[in-house]
């Protein structure tokens, strides 16, 4: 639903002057489901969600023109949970600004990492879908799915090759006085797309704060190898990832894990697709070396599009030696690891997407 910018400004209660070349685009997603989650020696859960396969938002975009080839924009978003009536979360998601120009783009504030949004590509799951996400067991996420006070640039497209760099002085909140509690990160990522392949490339790091004692401490690390291709008939996805230092612990165990995954067109609107991870090294940094059995799970999926901006969805998903205890798959995110060891764990959903 677009929008003049005067329009956006009376609905976010703000006074302002309007550009001809201005524009804004008020823009939003609805997911509900229906969910059933079963782990080993827990109760089950079954409920209506929202946001299994795609984050709930309202979101304002903005875009101005202002010569020689230069636009200024911006984004907003606000996360909901429709399901149960929730206020809306306000910059718990993207909210910055950025500048657009031959030389490419550099974008301020609050957003996703390069892993998170790069990624997300690779799996046919995304970032969503509860357990089977790639957040589940890839190490990305240790270091940050988005990032706040983060300055990012990227790069032209060069023959379908660009690449990107970030930093944020602290991923979580305001800067300290001197900075002594602030996580910083960086990021940098290199990525091919071009016909049928996708690859892409991400190195993330995070730094512990600087009031922390630095024995027994390091800093997080992750890398990420993945990538598509897309036969026609179907589509393969792989990807390889490595995370050290899980919680700034010097001696933690490096995390190892992989994806390999399916996809095909099925009739005009269907997409049937499904992926298999592993983890080595996950259970042994969070219960110790007694436990060092590899996470490792299948999922398999479903959708079916209704219109260009609806569509149904299918899930189901069995992890082994998981730590994640999934309370549901709201919003894609889980508790802490169990406290006792970790569990095998059946995940199934259905639901409906609305965009707008």
């Amino acid at each position: 639903m677009r929008k003049t910018l005067v329009a956006a400004l009376l609905a976010a209660g703000l006074a302002g002057s309007v550009h001809a070349q201005s524009n804004v685009t008020i823009y939003g997603l609805v997911d509900y489901g229906a969910t059933y989650v079963k782990a080993s020696g827990q109760d089950s859960r079954q409920a209506i969600d929202s946001g299994t396969s795609a984050g709930s938002r309202l979101g304002f975009r903005g875009i101005e023109d202002i010569g020689n080839s230069t636009k200024v924009g911006f984004v907003y978003e606000m996360g909901m949970s429709p399901d149960s009536g929730s206020a809306f979360t306000f910059s718990n998601r993207a909210s910055w600004v950025n500048v657009v120009s031959s030389l490419g783009e550099i974008r301020v504030g609050r957003q996703d990492g390069i892993g998170y949004g790069w990624l997300a590509a690779v799996s046919p799951f995304g970032t969503t879908y509860g357990q089977a996400s790639m957040n589940t067991l890839f190490g990305y996420s240790q270091i940050s799915n988005r990032l706040s006070n983060a300055l990012f640039y990227y790069s032209p497209n060069f023959g379908g090759l660009d690449f990107a760099l970030g930093y944020s002085g602290n991923i979580t909140d305001d800067e300290s006085v001197e900075n002594t509690s602030d996580q910083r990160a960086l990021n940098a990522g290199l990525r091919y797309k071009n016909g049928p392949l996708l690859a892409v490339l991400v190195y993330e790091q995070k730094n512990y704060a600087n009031n922390l004692s630095s024995t027994g401490r390091d800093n997080a690390k992750s890398m990420a190898l993945g990538g598509t291709y897309d036969f026609g008939a179907v589509k393969v996805h792989a990807a390889y990832g490595q995370l050290r230092k899980r919680n700034y612990v010097s001696t933690a165990e490096k995390e190892k894990s992989w994806l390999v995954g399916l996809s095909a067109p099925i009739g005009q609107n269907g997409s049937l697709f499904g992926t298999y991870q592993y983890n080595k090294g996950r259970n042994e940094n969070l219960y110790g070396a007694a436990q060092d059995d590899a996470v490792r799970g299948f999922a398999l999926g479903y959708t079916h599009k209704l219109s260009k901006r609806t569509n149904l969805y299918v899930f189901g998903s069995r992890y082994n030696d998981t730590p994640l205890l999934f309370t549901g798959t709201e919003n894609a995110s889980s508790n802490s690891p169990t406290a006792t060891g970790p569990v095998d764990q059946n995940q199934f959903g259905a639901g409906i997407v609305h965009r707008f």
